[in-house]
Formats: structure tokens, C-alpha cells, sequence
């Protein structure tokens, strides 16, 4: 329960420094509804989760591999709450070229592997 108190105000310490529009912070919003979402505290956990894709999709973009994994997280959420109503976050099927940008640079554009 330590990191629960610790991390309780929901802002990390180095969170000032690059701004709350970063992806250091958005990265640090990942862990923590990670966390509560591990203690089954699925509130909490999407509102952390949806913060997170917000910060990705403005600062990374729709493309990017963190931005599809915090999609992925989010969608965690309202599969274990059970929640598969018409929620406000995009299929993978509507972030063009996320696999492809993501792999592309690792195995060439050519390579049958990449989307």
C-alpha cells in the first residue's frame, strides 16, 4: 500500500518539469492505472488510462506504438468491467500505419512482416 500513498496525488514528482503535456507523464498516468488496474479499481484506472491517450495522441500521434498500447490498456478496462457499449476510444483499424510505423524502421518497408 506504500506505492498507493506514494503515488495517491496522481502526479509524479518529475511531472513539473517536462509538463503534463509530455510523454514522461504520460508514461507515468500508464503505470499508475496500471496499478489500480491490478487492484481492480477499474474508476480510477480508466481515468488515468483516457489521460494518457489524450497526452499520446497529441504529443506522438495517432501512429505511434505507445499511442496503440495505451488504446490497448484503455480497452483492458472495459473488458474486465464488462463495458463493450460504443466507448469514445478508436479501433486499432482506424490509427492508420501504427504497426507499420512501428516496424517499418526495425525490418524495412519491403519486408513481408510490415502492414
Amino acid at each position: 500500500m506504500h506505492s498507493v500513498s506514494r503515488y495517491r496525488t496522481g502526479k509524479p514528482p518529475w511531472c513539473c518539469k517536462p509538463g503534463e503535456k509530455s510523454r514522461a507523464y504520460a508514461q507515468s498516468l500508464d503505470g499508475l492505472a496500471q496499478m489500480y488496474f491490478q487492484m481492480h479499481d477499474y474508476a480510477r484506472a480508466e481515468t488515468l488510462y483516457q489521460q494518457a491517450v489524450s497526452i499520446k495522441k497529441e504529443v506522438l500521434g495517432e501512429r505511434h506504438p505507445d499511442y496503440a498500447l495505451s488504446i490497448n490498456n484503455l480497452a483492458g478496462v472495459y473488458d474486465a468491467i464488462g463495458d463493450f457499449s460504443d466507448q469514445p476510444i478508436p479501433p486499432l483499424s482506424e490509427t492508420p500505419g501504427v504497426r507499420s510505423a512501428a516496424r517499418a524502421p526495425l525490418l524495412g518497408e519491403h519486408n513481408g512482416e510490415v502492414l
